[in-house]
């Protein structure tokens, strides 16, 4: 009985009120996580705020929807790979001249396909055309192995709506031009491409996967039920018959002629000229202007001079527009990023849909 009243007399002196306090610490030590997170969170918030409003609001102006208006010149300044950029920048602080026309610039980077960065290519081109009146030129900055058929030929035919604006159109190749990127801007009035860039690539290509025999290897059986004999043709699970062969290859036949036509007519080549451009090869650009796919061999400035003897405009003013964001839609969408299924973009990427390209694909 002693023992037992000991061990109460220890519980009652000790434990109970030991207990309590543990309820009570973390009672304490939750107000004050809530207490610190806040603040913290805001902060945050702010400082994120002022960051993204500093650095994507100073030397800017709306000119559509969330675009806004930046001097091409500051761009330059801060890459490197313009080699000509101090002779740009003290040429524009030596002319003291009010503008007379806007030069604007718009990148063309990347593979071509529908998407953001594709749509942002259309918003542009309607800036540079219907809400810019200053536009004299549109000068094409462009990176890129060329892209989807129906994308690419969408883009040149609103490349070639500017000519009814009276807007001239100059192609700067900086690194390559191929293919689906060549046709779009085949009909600019000068093409220029810098001395170590890529030109050519007119074709049409189309790639199919077969897993006929890795599905065998690993017990994978389809089952098809289809209306009629060609309704899965391209199927990565079976051989391609020869019917389904030849009517793809007339489909990429017509899409080659359209191709061809396309810069015949906007480089004003003959049909013996043509065929020996149009077999997906790949030029310098010394060989491409030697071949007439370019007219003029040189960096930045040269289009840039180029355009103003186009335009008559001896002191443009060079801009770029870009999209911007609002602070809570970038925050989301960092956050998108974060949880997004990267499993799923790492197939996407390994296995594209197939479809008609326009597209050099080494």
């Amino acid at each position: 009985m002693r023992l037992d009243m000991v061990a109460v007399f220890c519980y009652l002196f000790f434990g109970a009120p030991l207990k309590r306090n543990q309820v009570k610490i973390k009672r304490v030590l939750a107000n004050a996580f809530i207490r610190s997170i806040i603040p913290a969170t805001i902060g945050f918030v702010v400082w994120f705020g002022g960051y993204y409003l500093f650095f994507n609001s100073s030397g800017s102006s709306k000119v559509y929807k969330n675009y806004t208006e930046k001097l091409f010149i500051e761009e330059a300044i801060r890459d490197r790979q313009f080699s000509d950029k101090i002779s740009i920048q003290s040429q524009i602080v030596e002319n003291q001249k009010p503008t007379t026309g806007d030069f604007v610039i718009i990148p063309i980077n990347g593979a071509i396909a529908d998407g953001d960065s594709y749509q942002n290519l259309f918003d542009q081109l309607f800036i540079a055309a219907q809400k810019n009146f200053s536009t004299k030129a549109v000068i094409f900055y462009i990176d890129s192995p060329g892209g989807e058929v129906t994308a690419c030929d969408k883009l040149f035919n609103e490349v070639l709506k500017l000519k009814t604006y009276g807007i001239k159109t100059v192609a700067f190749v900086n690194s390559m031009s191929a293919s689906g990127a060549y046709y779009i801007t085949a009909n600019s009035d000068k093409i220029v491409a810098s001395p170590t860039s890529i030109v050519g690539s007119i074709g049409v290509i189309m790639e199919l996967y077969n897993f006929e025999g890795l599905a065998g290897k690993i017990g994978l059986k389809i089952e098809t039920i289809k209306s009629s004999e060609m309704k899965d043709i391209g199927s990565p699970f079976r051989k391609m018959s020869e019917r389904e062969r030849r009517v793809l290859q007339r489909i990429v036949d017509t899409l080659y002629g359209r191709f061809v036509a396309i810069v015949r007519a906007g480089r004003k080549l003959g049909s013996s000229e043509m065929d020996v451009l149009a077999t997906g090869e790949v030029w310098t650009a010394q060989d491409a202007k030697l071949l007439g796919l370019v007219d003029e061999v040189g960096y930045i400035k040269k289009a840039i001079e180029v355009a103003k003897e186009l335009t008559g405009v001896t002191n443009p003013r060079l801009v770029i527009y870009q999209k911007e964001i609002g602070f809570f839609d970038a925050f989301i969408e960092s956050v998108s990023r974060v949880n997004s299924g990267k499993a799923e973009k790492i197939v996407e990427n390994a296995l594209p849909p197939p479809g008609f390209l326009y597209q050099w694909i080494p």
